[in-house]
């Protein structure tokens, strides 16, 4: 669509598919923040310890799924060499974090620092997609 120039087509679906995604995403965090500790538990008190690890990442993958079809826009729209460099300057943060939070934290330290990694890939791709394509493949694109 973007190559046709269709691109008020390509806008509309990419806010209805990051809605859909965004609201998928939101049931399972809910689902998780509400039962998570007893499903975990059930397995073993050990596993109940890594509710708060569980939230955390709910909520870097609400962020993500927000703005979940950015990276697709780019790599719809020839950009695809942007979205290896994104990807991997999201794994050297990863791993940098992990060797920081994880002696610190244990655990959540992990947690946090695949969430801020995943995060920033997210809000960067979003943020390259609309100034190099013009389209905001987001959650809060303005609806027409």
């Amino acid at each position: 669509m973007h190559a046709t120039g269709r691109v008020d087509e390509l806008q509309t679906q990419s806010r209805t598919a990051a809605r859909l995604i965004f609201l998928g995403a939101a049931g399972i965090a809910s689902v998780i923040a509400t039962i998570g500790q007893m499903v975990l538990q059930a397995f073993g008190h050990e596993f109940g310890q890594g509710f708060s690890s569980a939230l955390v990442l709910s909520v870097a993958y609400l962020v993500h799924s927000a703005m979940a079809t950015s990276g697709y826009q780019l790599l719809m729209s020839g950009h695809e060499r942007l979205v290896a460099v994104v990807f991997s300057a999201g794994a050297f943060v990863n791993l940098v974090s992990l060797f920081v939070l994880v002696p610190l934290f244990g655990l959540i330290g992990a947690a946090l620092a695949s969430g801020i990694s995943l995060c920033m890939v997210s809000i960067a791709c979003a943020l390259l997609a609309r100034r190099l394509t013009g389209l905001n493949a987001t959650l809060f694109s303005a609806t027409p």
